[in-house]
């Protein structure tokens, strides 16, 4: 009975501090409200401070004011868990595959992986795409439904179902090889890019520059490019300079003439595009991190 008193104050007391801990985030976040900011806002604000950057540049945007602030897009961007970048592109998809966005939003899916699969042919066929999220290998889908795609940069076959969970297998190869490739930092490509030959290397930058360098100045040109733009959040609010000095040390293709708009979302599909090129020449050749 002591043991079980014990343990009877310890959770009372978890209870209380969490309710004394909520009721100081409320207490935090009212500055914000009295300055106009919705009250889902001026929480995430009072939660981490770290976010304020990401949560303003959110609140400035339009694009979310079509939802209320309490809806589960917007929620994921202002708990941190989307950046505002990746939150308004799934908005831009939302109407047509509003079940992939959301998947997206439940971390159900990559991100990379869903920006693969539209990229590569099935954003004007909103009707396949569910086929594909319940386990239909995107290759074969596309050619039942005579949908022109370019099957280099599919992703893979999820392996699972979206609309049974209990079945989902997140340990499958290709769902962890996608996974892993987006989080990956450049140490850990430099180690993939050694074991690639002449035409895997072209294959990956094919379209972003001249292909007639070494395999060692591909590499390398690979591998920096990765560590300048793969993990980096890239706010509306940057700087025009600040992105042209980015472009020119990643030898962006055609940066001399872009605006600062075109130079940020030029990089951006350079990011999705190598994310998504460097998992196709892991999985040909069955490749995975160390």
């Amino acid at each position: 009975m002591a043991k079980i008193d014990t343990k009877l104050k310890s959770e009372k007391k978890k209870v209380t501090d969490m309710a004394k801990k909520n009721k100081t985030i409320e207490e935090a976040a009212i500055p914000y409200i009295n300055s106009g900011l919705a009250e889902p806002f001026a929480i995430a604000i009072a939660r981490d401070v770290s976010l304020i950057e990401q949560i303003l540049d959110l609140w400035e945007q339009d694009w979310w004011k079509q939802y209320p602030p309490e809806d589960i897009l917007v929620c994921a961007v202002l708990d941190g868990e989307l950046s505002e970048d990746d939150g308004r592109w799934l908005n831009e998809i939302r109407s047509d595959h509003e079940r992939l966005a959301l998947a997206c939003v439940t971390k159900d899916i990559e991100l990379d992986w869903a920006r693969a699969l539209l990229g590569a042919g099935y954003l004007d066929h909103p009707e396949a795409v569910p086929d594909v999220l319940d386990g239909g290998h995107p290759v074969a889908i596309a050619r039942i439904r005579r949908i022109k795609v370019d099957a280099d940069l599919l992703p893979p076959q999820l392996g699972f179902s979206l609309s049974k969970k209990k079945n989902k297998q997140s340990n499958s190869p290709d769902y962890s090889l996608k996974k892993s490739v987006t989080a990956a930092d450049y140490v850990q490509i430099e180690k993939i890019l050694l074991k690639l030959n002449t035409e895997d290397l072209q294959s990956i930058l094919h379209g972003h520059q001249p292909l007639s360098g070494t395999d060692d100045w591909m590499r390398g040109h690979i591998s920096r490019t990765w560590q300048r733009i793969n993990s980096r959040t890239f706010s509306k609010n940057e700087q025009l300079q600040g992105l042209r000095n980015l472009a020119d040390d990643i030898i962006l293709k055609g940066r001399s003439s872009m605006k600062k708009d075109q130079l940020r979302e030029s990089i951006l599909k350079l990011r999705t595009s190598l994310r998504g090129r460097i998992s196709s020449v892991m999985k040909k050749h069955d490749l995975t991190f160390e």
